[in-house]
This record gives structure tokens, C-alpha cells and sequence, in this order.
């Protein structure tokens, strides 16, 4: 059973948080960042999401998943499907990941590891200021990035 939780996190000023961030308010809450085994999971994660997110005016977010690189791999070295790993402990497999267009591509990836994030976008998207217009023709909702 897919279990969906929504948190809010006090301590997040700029709107931004991180996957470590992420996982920590999991713990503390007794539950671990997860994958999706398939496209059903991971669009009824998506679509769940964007109800929240409009319901409270907003076009666009992200959710961390519970994912890693491997050990040497970047994309796209190991290419799209074998360079991470699940790390919740229960997720297996390729099922549930479809990449928004061009990744995974290593943007923002100044450091030894990398993770999974969904994107949460309206199909009526608008880039705001601090949001990227390029977001619209690379993502639809549900795609990983």
C-alpha cells in the first residue's frame, strides 16, 4: 500500500528543501523517504500532490525521493535507469521512473551523490520569479528530475 504524507517544515525560508532536509522530518515522523514500483504509484503520488499545491495557489514543487546514485556513476555514464539506487528498503526495479526530457542530465550536481526529485507542475504552468520557464517544455506532472 502507497502511503502519502504531507509535512510542512517550519524551517524552510526560501523555499527550498533538501533531500537530507526531506528525510530527516520522515524520521522524526517514523516514516522514510520512498520510490515508486510503477507508474501508477508514482502518478497517484503526482496527482495527489498537484491537488495540494493548487489548493494552495501554487503552479510547481518538488518531492524527494528516496533514491541515490551509485557508487562512480553519473549520467550518463551508468545511463538513465542504472545510475541510482533506492534506498528505502523496499523499492525495486525500474517501474516507476520516467524522466522529464534530457534527464537525468547532472545539473545541479556539484557533489559526490545525487537524488531523485518528482515534479509537481500544473498543465497551466506560468514561471514566476523565482521559477524557470524551461520547467514547462522539460516536465510534465509525475516526471522525475
Amino acid at each position: 500500500m502507497l502511503l502519502v504524507v504531507q509535512i510542512a517544515f517550519s524551517g524552510v525560508t526560501n523555499g527550498w528543501f533538501s533531500q537530507s532536509d526531506a528525510q530527516v522530518a520522515c524520521t522524526a515522523l517514523g516514516a522514510t523517504l520512498t520510490g515508486f514500483q510503477n507508474d501508477n504509484e508514482r502518478m497517484t503520488v503526482a496527482t495527489t500532490a498537484l491537488a495540494n499545491v493548487t489548493a494552495r495557489g501554487g503552479q510547481v514543487a518538488g518531492l524527494w525521493l528516496g533514491a541515490t546514485n551509485l557508487p562512480g556513476c553519473r549520467s550518463p555514464s551508468c545511463g538513465p535507469f542504472n545510475t541510482f539506487q533506492w534506498t528505502d528498503g523496499f523499492t525495486t526495479g525500474i517501474g516507476g521512473l520516467k524522466w522529464g526530457v534530457g534527464e537525468p542530465d547532472g545539473n545541479n550536481w556539484p557533489g559526490p551523490t545525487a537524488c531523485i526529485q518528482q515534479f509537481i507542475i500544473s498543465p497551466n504552468f506560468v514561471a514566476g520569479a523565482n521559477e524557470f520557464a524551461g520547467w514547462k517544455g522539460a516536465f510534465v506532472n509525475g516526471d522525475l528530475d
